[in-house]
């Protein structure tokens, strides 16, 4: 029996209606079915702006392979972010989501960011390589990234939880924080201090703190 790794796959699907959604635009998988060549594939994004919703039905329309859909508020009120459920039916073969499937994978997550696609999954080497071939053969599909590591709790945990931190963090508060449990901040005794992390980005003390307080608010309201 072959060992199984878990695969991170990035790519840009030139004619899905990802690559034509906005560039703060984000969600990830909860439920996918497939039967007789269709996906029906239910996604959860966590939005701001009153536009989104709006914006969302313009991509799925430039995609002629979706055959229906439905967007819905879940959460209405005066909150900045809004939570959309995402409904809809599309021929399996034009979706990266079905062809994953059509080669038994564990799907571990499936997620859109920026315009960009990207799953994790499990599966053996030599899985894999015939999933880089397939879509690499592919002129609307660009790979931008395809990597694999051994599987462990960790990675599995960290996986999971991920798509909820990309959807709720922008890039600037992902990189403090990130930034800032690299470099010993949230360690006890901390190795640096918030004059530290206020040099590292380039901003006042008082900015990198409330940077800080807004990422840890973010991550606490939903605990």
């Amino acid at each position: 029996m072959q060992h199984k790794y878990y695969y991170s796959l990035k790519l840009k699907h030139l004619e899905c209606w990802s690559n034509f959604t906005s560039s703060n635009y984000s969600d990830f998988l909860i439920d996918d079915i497939s039967s007789i060549g269709v996906l029906k594939a239910t996604r959860i994004a966590i939005v701001s702006g009153d536009g989104q919703k709006k914006s969302i039905k313009n991509a799925i329309d430039r995609d002629k392979s979706i055959l229906d859909y439905n967007i819905e508020n879940i959460l209405l009120g005066n909150s900045k972010l809004k939570i959309i459920f995402v409904d809809m039916l599309q021929k399996g073969d034009n979706t990266i989501l079905g062809r994953l499937r059509n080669f038994n994978v564990v799907l571990i997550n499936a997620k859109i960011y920026n315009g960009i696609e990207e799953y994790q999954f499990i599966t053996t080497q030599d899985i894999a390589n015939k999933i880089f071939s397939e879509l690499n053969t592919s002129n609307s599909i660009k790979i931008l990234d395809f990597n694999y590591q051994k599987i462990n709790n960790n990675v599995i945990l960290r996986a999971i939880s991920r798509n909820v931190t990309d959807i709720l963090l922008t890039d600037k508060q992902k990189k403090i924080i990130s930034r800032a449990r690299e470099l010993g901040y949230f360690e006890v005794p901390r190795k640096v201090d918030l004059d530290d992390i206020a040099e590292e980005f380039g901003v006042t003390k008082m900015a990198a703190s409330i940077l800080l307080r807004i990422v840890i608010k973010k991550l606490l309201n939903i605990i």
